[in-house]
């Protein structure tokens, strides 16, 4: 048998905005996600990546940053990318409109 090796799926910034694009996902009402920027990255390592930066509402309260309510948003943004073929490994941010343009703190999103 031979094995033939999955050439990696790049799509443009432009195609993965639409691809996690929060009107197209099924994403919880708290905490509210305003808007998904993707950027295309290069990890540590030198692989290509993805730089996903998930933008909540001002307003969030602190309970809703627990990995229990940003959990199936991640769980959303990694599916949509697995499902339309994406191969880069998503590096997923999140952080409030403010922050975000102020270029100020942006929580990582991992499990605890």
């Amino acid at each position: 048998m031979i094995l033939k090796w999955l050439e990696p799926t790049c799509f443009s910034e432009g195609e993965l905005a639409e691809v996690v694009s929060p009107a197209r996902l099924a994403l919880p009402e708290r905490p509210r996600v305003t808007d998904i920027k993707v950027q295309e990255y290069e990890d540590s390592t030198g692989d290509d990546a993805l730089d996903v930066h998930v933008i909540l509402d001002d307003a969030t309260p602190e309970e809703d940053w627990e990995w229990a309510s940003v959990r199936p948003i991640f769980d959303a943004i990694s599916a949509a990318l697995a499902g339309a073929g994406e191969t880069r490994f998503p590096y997923i941010t999140a952080g409030t409109a403010a922050s975000w343009l102020l270029g100020g703190s942006i929580r990582r999103l991992t499990p605890h």
